[in-house]
C-alpha cells in the first residue's frame, strides 16, 4: 500500500463506519484512478529531463502524493450528508437528521415569530400616534435613534423559514446566514467590554445553532419538511403571540419572562402531556429539538437578567417560576426520549414528518 492510498485512507475516515464498509475499496480505488489520470498529462513531457518513465512517476505521487482539495471538499460534504442522513440512510443517522433539521426550523420559526411581531408592533406605536402621517423620517427614526431600521434585518429570518419549508433549501442558508449577521457582528464589536461580549455570545447562540443545524441538516439528500403544519406554524403563532401581548396589557407581571419563554413552555408543555397519554404520536427528533432550543433560550433569559438585572417592581415570581417550569419539562422530556427504544414508532413518525 502506497503512502497516497494511505492518505486517501485516512481522509475516508470522515465518514461513517457503516459508509466505509460498503464503499470504502471502491472509493479508493476511485481516487487513485482519478490521482493517475491527473498527472498523467505531463508525465510524457517529463521523461527525457528526468530519464524516467511511467514507473518512476507513479512511485513518486504513491510516495509523495496527496489528495486533492476538491476531493477533501466532496468526502467532507459526504461526511455531513450521512452522518445527518436522508432517505435510505440507517434509522441511526436519519433520526439525528430529522433531529437536527427540527432544530433548525423551530430556531427559525421563533426567530421568524419574534421578527414579524416586534417590527408590527412598532409600526402599530407610530401609526396610533399619527406622527408617522405627518413625517415619514419619525418611522424610519423614533424617537431620534434607528430602532426600525435595526429590526429590519430580523424580517430576514422569514423568508429563511419559508423557503426551507417550501424545500428552497439554498435560497433559505442564503437568508439565514444573512440573518445572522446582526447577531454576530454585536458579538465582535471592539468596543465590548468582556461582561458585554459574553452576554452578546450567550444571547448569539440562540441564533447560531439553528443556523448551524440548517446548514448540516438541509443537504442534497434531506427529505423536505412537512410544509402544511410548518406553513401553519408561522401565523398560528404570530397570532398566539399577539393574544399574549394582550394579555400582558391586562396582567403586566405575566409577560416578565418573555414571550419566548411562555411560548416554549406550552409547547413543551402540550409535548410533555402527548408524550405521556400516546408516545408514539411525539417522535423523539421533536421533543428533543424542543428541549435544545428550550435550553437556549433559557440561557438567553438568564443572560439578560443578570445583565441588566431584575426590576424591583417586578415580581420575583413571575421571573424565576416560568424558566423553571420549562426547563423542568424539557428535563422529563429529555428523560423520556433517552429512555424509548431504539426504532420506537415515534421514531417513524419523525421519520416521516420529514
Amino acid at each position: 500500500m502506497t503512502r497516497l492510498e494511505q492518505r486517501y485512507r485516512h481522509l475516508l475516515r470522515l465518514l461513517p463506519s457503516w459508509y466505509r464498509a460498503d464503499r470504502e475499496e471502491e472509493m479508493v480505488d476511485v481516487f487513485l484512478l482519478a490521482d493517475a489520470a491527473r498527472h498523467s498529462g505531463g508525465a510524457d513531457e517529463e521523461q527525457d529531463d528526468w530519464g524516467g518513465g511511467d514507473g518512476w512517476d507513479e512511485d513518486l505521487r504513491g510516495e509523495y502524493g496527496w489528495p486533492d482539495w476538491r476531493e477533501f471538499l466532496a468526502v467532507a460534504g459526504l461526511a455531513v450528508r450521512t452522518r445527518f442522513g436522508g432517505i435510505g440512510a440507517p434509522s441511526a443517522a436519519r433520526n439525528r437528521g430529522d433531529t437536527v433539521r427540527t432544530i433548525a426550523l423551530l430556531g427559525l420559526l421563533v426567530r421568524a415569530v419574534l421578527a414579524l411581531v416586534s417590527v408590527g408592533s412598532l409600526v402599530h406605536v407610530q401609526l396610533r400616534g399619527g406622527a408617522a402621517f405627518a413625517d415619514p423620517t419619525t418611522l424610519m427614526f423614533p424617537l431620534g435613534g434607528y430602532v426600525f431600521l435595526s429590526l429590519l434585518p430580523g424580517l430576514l429570518w422569514v423568508p429563511a423559514y419559508l423557503s426551507l419549508v417550501l424545500g428552497k433549501r439554498r435560497t433559505g442558508m442564503l437568508f439565514a446566514g444573512a440573518a445572522l449577521l446582526p447577531s454576530l457582528l454585536s458579538a465582535i464589536r471592539p468596543d465590548n467590554s468582556p461582561a458585554t461580549a459574553l452576554t452578546s455570545v450567550l444571547m448569539g447562540v440562540g441564533s447560531w445553532l439553528p443556523v448551524a443545524c440548517v446548514f448540516l441538516g438541509f443537504h442534497r439528500d434531506a427529505p423536505e419538511p412537512s410544509r402544511k403544519p410548518w406553513l401553519f406554524a408561522l401565523p398560528g403563532a404570530v397570532l398566539a403571540t399577539l393574544v399574549f401581548m394582550l394579555l400582558g396589557w391586562l396582567v403586566p407581571p405575566v409577560v416578565v419572562a418573555g414571550v419566548k419563554v411562555w411560548g416554549l413552555l406550552l409547547a413543551a408543555g402540550f409535548t410533555l402531556v402527548a408524550r405521556l397519554r400516546s408516545p408514539e404520536r411525539v417522535p423523539n427528533s421533536w421533543s428533543v429539538a424542543l428541549t435544545v432550543i428550550g435550553a437556549l433560550f433559557l440561557l438567553e433569559h438568564v443572560a439578560l437578567f443578570v445583565s441588566f438585572g431584575i426590576p424591583e417592581v417586578v415580581p420575583v415570581l413571575s421571573v424565576l417560576l416560568p424558566p423553571a417550569v420549562l426547563a423542568l419539562c424539557c428535563g422529563v422530556l429529555v428523560v423520556i426520549a433517552a429512555r424509548s427504544p431504539r426504532g420506537d414508532r415515534s421514531d417513524a413518525v419523525g421519520a416521516s414528518e420529514h
